[in-house]
């Protein structure tokens, strides 16, 4: 007799590249497909990462963040359109600002193509991905992602997602700092708290490593840095490392591959400090692991971090790492055994540097290896599973 499967449901905005996204579909690569209906909600966009979806995963896009805008000439222009899906969110959008989220449940309806219920609801973001699957969606399990390095919130916003939170069985977070940071701003959810890392995914690393680039001559130290352009990120820690660096005229050339807010700003610091010839903006990409393998080092300038999924990736690939001392990190790094820690001050970071390039760096990429082994897909895919069935 066949066994009956359970019907999943994950929640996110988009597929962009991007940690919290790489994450996603690193998870629902590896669920087992015997065992559970996958279905995959977006609220934005399709993004990068959609065509490593697994065929056998039902995409259904409702883009809700559209309903928004002046209330009166957005009815109209959904109207005109024909959009009867963002012409209806609308309204219930404007509902939700004078009765609150619970209102968002008029919703269900109009998500013509998903499931009337589910085993299990999966919020991969602590956003409106998490206040869709509290109110409009019915689970057994309902369980919300949290994936930041700090709470930049306070008041109104920590008031609604207390309300969400205390519609879902469990939250997730990717680190035991992050965990704990929970724990205390919002006490009520401790028993409700699970620790499960993000996985890495080391032989699909390895594989996409090998895509062709192109990298300056075998005499250039090559440095890369892969993250969001936004201050908590640092990047303007590479800029001033690279000056220092062509100040000691150590030869070297540093990719820096993302995207953001402050992209203008690094760009506009490359200029005015004449590195061009030496600091790369690549921009966003949705397979950064060629430019970390054939790096030298991978240079990590965040100042917050929820685990550091990049860095792990790096140590996967045999990268040595240097990063700026942040809490998800400290659980894994070990200073100098499998990669190195620094201030953030740009003098240390050069000196590191220098450092770690006329080294051999053997140890620390045999240790690094050995790290990444409690990541591995099949015990985090076990660890979400055994929430999925309990």
């Amino acid at each position: 007799m066949a066994r009956t499967k359970k019907k999943i449901l994950f929640i996110n905005g988009h597929l962009n590249a991007g940690g919290v996204e790489r994450s996603l579909i690193d998870v629902i690569t590896h669920m087992d497909y015997d065992s559970y209906d996958i279905d995959l909600l977006l609220l934005e966009s399709y993004g990068d990462y959609i065509s490593e979806i697994p065929e056998e995963v039902n995409v259904f896009l409702y883009p809700v963040a559209q309903a928004s805008g002046p209330f009166i000439p957005s009815l109209f222009k959904f109207l005109i359109k024909g959009n009867f899906f963002l012409f209806f969110m609308r309204i219930i959008v404007f509902m939700e600002s004078i009765f609150g989220e619970k209102i968002l449940v008029l919703s269900r309806p109009l998500f013509t193509k998903v499931s009337s219920s589910y085993n299990t609801i999966i919020s991969y973001r602590s956003d409106i991905s998490t206040a869709m699957g509290a109110y409009v969606f019915k689970a057994k399990h309902k369980i919300s992602w949290w994936h930041h390095g700090e709470k930049n919130f306070s008041g109104e916003r920590q008031m609604v997602l207390s309300e969400q939170y205390k519609r879902m069985s469990y939250i997730v977070a990717v680190s035991t700092f992050t965990a704990n940071m929970l724990r205390k701003e919002f006490p009520m959810i401790s028993s409700k708290l699970v620790v499960i890392p993000n996985m890495i995914c080391e032989d699909d690393l390895k594989t996409k490593a090998e895509s062709p680039i192109k990298i300056p001559k075998t005499d250039t130290f090559n440095i890369v840095t892969v993250g969001r352009m936004s201050p908590e990120k640092n990047m303007m820690l590479c800029i001033k490392t690279a000056l220092k660096l062509k100040e000691k005229h150590i030869h070297f050339h540093w990719n820096i591959i993302g995207s953001g807010q402050e992209f203008e700003k690094v760009s506009a610091q490359i200029r005015q400090n004449k590195l061009e010839n030496h600091i790369t903006l690549i921009g966003t990409l949705a397979n950064p692991y060629p430019y970390i393998k054939k790096a030298h080092l991978l240079f990590h300038p965040s100042l917050v971090e929820s685990q550091g999924l990049t860095i792990l990736e790096a140590m996967a690939l045999e990268t040595p790492v240097i990063c700026v001392k942040s809490e998800g990190p400290k659980e894994f790094i070990q200073d100098g055994i499998n990669g190195f820690f620094i201030e953030n001050d740009s003098e240390v970071a050069c000196n590191k540097i220098i450092d770690v390039l006329s080294a051999d760096n053997s140890q620390i990429i045999e240790n690094a290896k050995n790290t990444i082994r409690r990541y591995s897909p099949s015990y985090i895919t076990k660890k979400i599973e055994n929430l999925i069935n309990s």
